[in-house]
């Protein structure tokens, strides 16, 4: 197992995983400094002209598990102010250079992040980034600007920046300039802004690693506009909880501090834990003087440290602030046991993997029912202390059973419950094999297919949702989508009257305070001959089946007409339009994924008599026109009716607004009538 979580100092986009996501710790204080005026300098992308001008940062903070060996990625910058703008020089050592194709995702590969703003935040800030354009694919300098400032500013102020780099014989220098126009700034001495810096490496392996600068913890800083600058910024540190069982300080200083004592102190709460925890030399690497300290993390029952603090030569450097490592813990096991996350790499899954329970094998050969149990037990009790996992058998019948006594489904429900938390339940499909059978694996994906009797992976998938809802409902645990219904204007005046229904499936974080309710009423207002239905997902994701049992009840409660039953959805509702109407094309005259990702080209077939609209917004870089596109093209392959519509200018949150504005929308919605192609069958049955 490699490093699970880390704390480091200022790292703006450091190895954060799910489970530190979650947990709130103290805002770190921002550090002022004073940005020298300087002159004669010329952003050309060349370093001659500064001379011993600038604030010198020599020493940043990376968001690796230790300082990287010299020559492979390093980097160093300057700033400075001018009448016009912010200054500033980045140099930076790579080996190899990896850039991103879209304008928008340059931060992924070898780039420089500048941020801009008047407070310390993100909120309202200016945020060119640079991709450098030493990349054979790419061998022209690009950058895009991710402006978060107010419209009105916007409007009286046009984004402007400038920038040159030219190639060194170690990597490049980066030379840009950031008007002070772009937040209406007065320079004068005195004046303050609110600055950051990133500047980011993908390397062959496919990583991305990414230096910060950083002083206790916060990746902002306050420049005070000043003609001198304050002291060069020398040393940087940053700790790491490697294994979850250790805890490393890294630490890198100018070369001048080769042969100095570096020490490290713990603290919660202001109180002293314990002095020495870590101590080593710092060692000549290349330009700089590195150490890399490792030091036991709280044992289970011990206090945590909320703080470490650094001293170089005797003397303290840097507070870096901790999470708790026993909530740490306790979230990494609980995010391994929920499964891989949607935003979880691979790399930070397997860190993880020790903590996800499962079953030697899913595919029996014999009636005798398996153990459920994490991949290190005795790991995960070291780290979180005693657990309990019960585990109930079904049949495929719903029946409980305490032996695989015959040959066909069985459904395991575990109840896994760690040491003061609430129980986590988790459901896995298995399968007992005929006599004359031999075992071919274990993975439960093939006792998914076996058990659903389809040739194809997303029919079984498809069975193996409708057979576990099934049994939830049996069992009195499925889930159920709350909803809000709006009903057209005279649908009291006919009660003979069928009405054309329009389903429509929020986007991420709709379902907080009822936020579906106001996003339905959009829709509402927009026609008040149809009735449209806005569920709450109750959480991060849509499923299908719950959507099933939503029409089923609507359609017994209301006078629907089945016949015009449309499906449309923003964002993760876009995402759930698509798997939705795959799941269960027979349900829909038509469908409108608003921002929708790419669906899944592949199933595209199943749903080619179904008219889509596809809607996205031009500027979207949460859901992209080119997602967009897979799924536009692999319909038109497969003959569907398919319809593709840009939004001119619109990033993602436009692209709700504008989407559900438009009255051709629902004209051609209520245009369309339910298929009655065979080819828009019934989700297979299980078993």
């Amino acid at each position: 197992m490699a490093a699970l979580i880390s704390a480091v100092a200022g790292c703006g986009h450091h190895m954060v995983t799910t489970a530190e996501k979650k947990q709130e710790q103290p805002v770190p204080a921002v550090t002022e400094f004073d940005l020298p005026r300087v002159g004669d300098i010329t952003a050309d992308g060349k370093d001659g002209d500064w001379g011993e001008q600038g604030l010198q940062l020599n020493a940043l903070v990376c968001d690796t598990l230790a300082p990287l060996p010299a020559g492979d990625f390093d980097a160093i910058a300057r700033l400075g102010w001018t009448d016009k703008g912010l200054l500033v020089l980045v140099e930076v050592v790579d080996n190899e250079f990896r850039e991103e194709p879209r304008p928008s995702d340059i931060f992924k590969g070898d780039s420089v992040e500048l941020f801009l703003n008047t407070t310390p935040e993100y909120k309202g800030s200016f945020q060119p980034i640079v991709s450098p354009g030493l990349d054979q694919k790419f061998p022209e300098l690009r950058y895009y600007i991710w402006d978060n400032r107010p419209a009105d500013l916007k409007a009286r102020a046009p984004a402007t920046f400038e920038a040159v780099r030219t190639k060194t014989a170690d990597g490049y220098c980066l030379e840009a300039l950031i008007p002070w126009s772009n937040l209406g700034i007065k320079p004068e001495a005195g004046a303050k802004v609110a600055f950051r810096l990133n500047v980011n490496d993908l390397d062959n392996q496919g990583a991305k690693r990414q230096f910060t600068w950083s002083n206790g913890g916060n990746p902002w800083h306050i420049l005070r506009l000043a003609e001198k600058p304050s002291p060069p910024v020398n040393i940087a540190a940053w700790s790491v909880y490697d294994r979850l069982l250790t805890t490393r300080m890294n630490v890198v200083a100018s070369a001048d501090h080769v042969g100095r004592l570096v020490g490290v102190s713990s603290y919660n709460k202001g109180i002293l834990l314990k002095a020495g925890i870590g101590g080593g030399e710092l060692k000549a690497d290349g330009r700089l003087a590195v150490a890399s300290l490792d030091f036991s993390a709280p044992a289970l029952g011990e206090p945590a440290f909320d703080e470490l603090a650094v001293s170089v030569g005797g003397k303290t450097v840097d507070r870096i602030p901790m999470p708790d490592i026993h909530k740490t813990r306790l979230e990494v096991v609980r995010s391994a046991i929920a499964g891989r996350g949607r935003r979880m790499s691979d790399a930070e899954w397997k860190r993880v993997s020790f903590a996800w329970p499962t079953f030697k094998t899913h595919v029996l050969e014999s009636g005798k029912l398996p153990a459920f149990e994490f991949g290190d037990p005795e790991m995960v009790r070291r780290l979180v202390g005693p657990y309990t996992i019960e585990t109930s058998f079904y049949d495929a019948d719903f029946n409980k059973v305490l032996a695989a006594d015959r040959p066909g489904r069985l459904g395991a429900i575990s109840k896994i419950t760690l040491a003061g938390g609430d129980p986590i339940i988790v459901n896995r499909t298995l399968y007992r094999l005929a006599p004359d059978r031999v075992l071919n694996g274990t993975e439960e994906s093939e006792a998914i297919l076996l058990a659903s009797g389809q040739p194809d992976k997303y029919l079984a998938e498809l069975a193996n949702d409708r057979w576990w809802h099934d049994l939830q409902r049996k069992l009195s645990t499925a889930t159920r989508y709350e909803y809000a219904v709006f009903l057209p204007k005279d649908y009291e005046t006919d009660p003979q009257k069928s009405w054309p229904l329009i389903l429509y499936l929020h986007g991420s974080g709709g379902h907080k305070n009822k936020a579906y309710e106001s996003d339905g009423k959009v829709l509402a207002d927009m026609r008040d001959d149809v009735i449209v239905v806005s569920p709450s997902s109750g959480g991060p994701g849509w499923r299908w089946t719950p959507l099933a049992d939503l029409l089923d009840e609507v359609e017994q409660k209301y006078h629907v007409d089945p016949d015009r039953v449309y499906l449309t959805g923003f964002s993760m509702g876009g995402y759930g339009t698509w798997h939705t109407v795959l799941a269960m094309p027979q349900r829909f005259a038509a469908v409108a994924p608003v921002g929708g990702g790419p669906g899944m080209p592949e199933q595209a077939a199943r749903i080619k008599n179904i008219p889509v609209w596809v809607i996205n917004g031009e500027k979207d870089t949460t859901t992209t026109v080119e997602q967009a596109q897979k799924m536009v093209n692999a319909l038109k392959a497969a003959g569907a009716n398919v319809k593709f519509t840009i939004i001119p200018g619109a990033n993602h949150v436009e692209s709700l607004r504008q989407a559900y504005r438009m009255p051709e929308l629902y004209e051609w919605l209520l245009k369309h009538a339910r298929p009655t192609s065979p080819s828009a069958a019934s989700p297979p049955r299980p078993d």
